[in-house]
């Protein structure tokens, strides 16, 4: 668990954080899981949130950056060729076509991943909440740690599931 202090500080980083730079009138969500789970949970705000000045901040539609079930093809296996560790499937293109992540994204040809590099590239406040960081989805964390890297005030909050609260 988070001591009170340590939470505090971070809290006060934040805050500090969000008063500093004008939070955008949008917000997009680029989901790693296969279900509709994050609409679900946010169906009651699909005008946004409205903001002290009046204006609304919008909630911009789920980016299911593997696809979800719903849609009827889902994209699932690794990141790149290294990660197949049978010769014969790494030389095999449709096995490539189907496991290699960017490959499946590029096959399916419908741009989510085009418009997920986008909204990374210009993101300044990244929440992760439910992900794991593996390498199987390297090429997104790679495409976020650069942004982190190579803006002044890009910033990351990353909510990890405390296993002792039940």
């Amino acid at each position: 668990p988070i001591s009170g202090h340590f939470h505090n500080a971070r809290t006060r980083k934040l805050q500090e954080f969000v008063f500093n730079h004008r939070l955008e009138d949008e917000i997009n969500i680029i989901s790693f899981n296969y279900t509709n789970t994050i609409e679900d949970l946010l169906s009651n705000t699909t005008d946004g949130w409205k903001k002290k000045d009046g204006s609304y901040v919008r909630l911009k539609p789920v980016a299911h950056i593997h696809h979800s079930l719903s849609e009827g093809n889902i994209v699932f296996g690794v990141n790149d060729i290294h990660q197949i560790t049978n010769p014969s499937y790494q030389s095999n293109l449709a096995i490539q076509d189907i496991f290699i992540k960017p490959r499946a994204n590029d096959v399916l040809n419908d741009y989510i991943h085009i418009g997920a590099e986008c909204i990374i590239q210009d993101t300044n406040l990244f929440v992760l909440y439910g992900v794991s960081v593996g390498a199987t989805d390297r090429k997104w964390w790679n495409l976020i740690g650069k942004r982190l890297a190579t803006s002044a005030v890009a910033r990351m909050l990353w909510f990890v599931h405390d296993k002792s609260i039940n």
